[in-house]
């Protein structure tokens, strides 16, 4: 076993045992893990667009506008669904996702300006809200993780044993093509 697998494996085995007690016991902490998962998304969203970096927008610093405005909706919505206000931290994600776009619309990719606001702002509001449905919410989540978890550790497995041609080299260069089949 590689000094790699073994960190991770270690490393992986940590959060798991955190994720599952917070997801447990629900409520504002389990609020506040959802929050921690969209603005990760986000920021991953962004980083893959390459959103972040808009050189044809007006900034502030080295933000672009855009950006500095889906900042703005994602810390109101985390905000709202840590408050457990599902429907109106809907709303304003929807909102903002409009204005984000609007924002961006002279970008060359103002789609992905708007869908990292969509695509964080649901899955933090999703999960929170599903989570704080009681006792069958609480059996979703934990059917949701395990599924997710187990498609990750096959395509790592899959991947690593067969190699083959790279999925998007630019975006993640250690992903295959063989690995996200065998996930």
């Amino acid at each position: 076993m590689t000094q790699e697998l073994r960190l991770r494996i270690v490393s992986g085995a940590v959060l798991a045992v955190v994720v599952l007690l917070i997801t447990w016991a629900g409520g504002g902490l389990f609020n506040l893990l959802a929050v921690a998962i969209g603005g990760l998304v986000f920021h991953e969203w962004l980083e893959m667009s390459r959103a972040r970096d808009a050189r044809d927008q007006p900034s502030v610093g080295r933000w672009s506008t855009p950006v500095l405005g889906g900042i703005a909706v994602m810390i109101a919505v985390a905000i709202l669904v840590f408050l457990e206000l599902f429907g109106l931290a809907l709303a304003l994600s929807c909102f903002g996702a409009a204005a984000f776009w609007f924002l961006g619309r002279r970008a060359a990719m103002p789609f992905w300006f708007a869908g990292a606001v969509i695509y964080a702002a649901g899955s933090m509001i999703a999960l929170a809200a599903l989570r704080n449905g009681g006792e069958a919410g609480l059996f979703a989540i934990l059917f949701l993780f395990a599924v997710v978890w187990t498609t990750d550790i096959m395509a790592y497995f899959v991947g690593r044993a067969l190699g083959g041609p790279k999925l998007a080299p630019s975006i993640s260069p250690g992903k295959t093509w063989s690995g996200a089949i065998g996930g």
